[in-house]
């Protein structure tokens, strides 16, 4: 498994050619990026410009592992609003596009949100949700194949697919290869335990997310630095290698507020704990 940085692990405002040459120097192997409305890679970016990160990437010896989508939070496929599910739909459209023009072989994409308050719009019902957030993934699950880029359906706290039986039955009816599970260790400990739900996703797991998580807290403020929380870490690598994961693990935590450096040296740092790598 590999040693992964996620874009929002940087201090805002850092461009993309300096989060490469930060995450070499800090040991990380892989980086996700993101997609969004502006910014340096955005609804507008071309092919040339991909091509260019994806070079620049590799002259810092990294690998690009997906591309995130914050965006969907904004535009959500099971939005009340069918202007907004049109926009979200025209969203993963050039998500798909620019993640096979950078030679990234996943997308992290939110597929449903019924949570008030989080961002997303207003509850509507879980069954209408679901079938919104199905149909939307069986439809792009063919232009997915043919860009071989692989949708990973992240859990979320959007009080819809959380549950990893749920999460695995949904995968399972869109019934497609391209259409997978990121699955996000930290997420899941408001649900359950991320070592329990590994073995239920197994193979479906495209992509992970690692952050760690405080029960004591319980909300959002709950997300600390990582091995500072409640994640068994151990018991979660022990359970990826079970089922033969050999993908990124990405870190994703947010940067300090006073050193944004320290908490990506810290974080690397705990990566080579949870990972069993040498320690520097």
């Amino acid at each position: 498994m590999k040693k992964g940085i996620n874009t929002w692990c940087f201090a805002a405002g850092t461009s993309i050619s300096e989060q490469f040459r930060l995450a070499q120097k800090a040991g990380f192997e892989s980086i996700e990026l993101a997609i969004e409305e502006t910014g340096e890679i955005s609804l507008e970016t071309g092919k040339k410009e991909a091509l260019e990160f994806a070079r620049a990437a590799e002259k810092h010896e990294l690998e690009i592992s997906s591309i995130a989508g914050g965006i969907y939070w904004k535009y959500n496929f099971t939005s009340p609003d069918a202007r907004i599910r049109a926009r979200a739909k025209s969203i993963l459209k050039r998500h798909i596009q620019i993640a096979s023009w950078m030679g990234v072989g996943a997308i992290l994409v939110v597929p449903a949100n019924v949570a008030e308050g989080i961002g997303g719009p207003p509850a509507i019902p879980y069954e209408r949700a679901y079938r919104l957030a199905l149909d939307t993934m069986k439809e792009f699950a063919p232009p997915a194949e043919k860009h071989k880029v692989c949708i990973g359906v992240e859990n979320v706290w959007a009080k819809i697919l959380q549950m990893p039986y749920e999460i695995r039955d949904f995968v399972d009816a869109v019934g497609s290869e391209f259409v997978k599970v990121y699955f996000d260790v930290g997420n899941c400990l408001l649900t359950g335990y991320p070592e329990h739900y590994i073995p239920v996703l197994g193979e479906r797991i495209v992509r992970v997310h690692v952050k760690d998580f405080s029960c004591a807290v319980g909300n959002i403020n709950g997300f600390v630095p990582l091995l500072a929380g409640d994640v068994n870490f151990p018991a979660v690598t022990a359970e990826l290698k079970k089922i033969g994961y050999e993908g990124p693990l990405t870190v994703e935590v947010a940067p300090s507020r006073l050193y944004p450096m320290a908490s990506l040296y810290q974080s690397s740092l705990a990566m080579d704990f949870i990972l069993g790598n040498e320690i520097p």
